[in-house]
């Protein structure tokens, strides 16, 4: 996985995942997923990192407790979760 260059958005809970925009512009999720918080397209437990399906290009990243939402330098902005 590349090396994380963004924050934190949140800490990882029985209910919230965690967040980091990458240097790649990709941004990585873990924990809880049971409302789509990690962005990957599936409902699951907390597994290992997943990346959020079709983000490349993030500038800034926060995440809420069932969502999160990424500033895209090439798109508008986009959300997952909820």
């Amino acid at each position: 996985m590349p090396v994380m260059d963004g924050f934190e958005a949140t800490r990882s809970t029985r209910s919230n995942p965690a967040c980091a925009r990458l240097s790649t512009g990709q941004v990585a999720c873990v924990g809880p997923n049971w409302h789509g918080q990690r962005g990957d397209g599936g409902q699951h437990g907390p597994d290992a990192p997943t990346f959020v399906r079709g983000i490349a290009d993030a500038t800034a990243i926060v995440v809420a407790s069932d969502l999160g939402c990424a500033l895209r330098s090439e798109h508008p902005p986009t959300c997952w979760g909820g």
